[in-house]
């Protein structure tokens, strides 16, 4: 399942510099779901917020504004599962020559525990190792037990713990990273 990622996303660099990558919309099946992967847009932003609400508790911890700035980055991919006409999913990540950064992983709560995180996780992984980058990090809430089991579960190892990370919750963040071995499996 995770292979199939490389039809859709064209990766490339020109010289020391990232191109972004062409990404073609995918359909995949979970749990008898026809589930749709595409490349967030601007016009998804109300559709990402309202997704925020349902798994943070009625929170927003990201702004429209930080999901428009976000999106607009050349170094950044962004995609958003639908069920239908529902978001039920986003990923996002940022990435330079040697390094991804998970930035957002967030899964409508009646999605949940189905596969699906893990399965945008390992996209990105995939993605983060074609592109050559030799490791991925993300931040985590120190008491998110469930994201860390997830996160543990695909390598990620906790680096070191900031402080005060989330300072709406008063809660610090784990800093968790996946050294990326290169892919030998695949010969471009």
């Amino acid at each position: 399942m995770w292979k199939r990622f490389k039809q859709f996303c064209h990766f490339s660099r020109v010289g020391n510099k990232l191109v972004q990558p062409t990404f073609r919309p995918f359909m995949f099946t979970l749990d008898k779901h026809v589930l749709q992967v595409m490349r967030a847009k601007e016009s998804d932003i109300a559709n990402l917020l309202f997704l925020e609400t349902k798994t943070y508790e009625g929170r927003t911890p990201w702004a429209a504004e930080i999901f428009q700035l976000e999106l607009q980055k050349k170094d950044s991919l962004y995609l958003v599962v639908y069920h239908k006409t529902a978001l039920i999913a986003v990923i996002g990540m940022r990435l330079n020559l040697v390094e991804a950064h998970i930035t957002n992983l967030a899964v409508d709560p009646a999605w949940q525990k189905k596969g699906l995180g893990t399965y945008l996780m390992q996209l990105m992984i995939d993605y983060a190792r074609k592109l050559g980058c030799h490791s991925i990090s993300l931040e985590v809430r120190i008491d998110n037990e469930v994201a860390k089991k997830l996160y543990q579960g695909l390598g990620f190892t906790v680096n070191f713990v900031r402080p005060n990370y989330y300072q709406d919750l008063h809660k610090d963040g784990l800093n968790m990273v996946l050294t990326l071995a290169p892919d030998d499996k695949e010969s471009d």
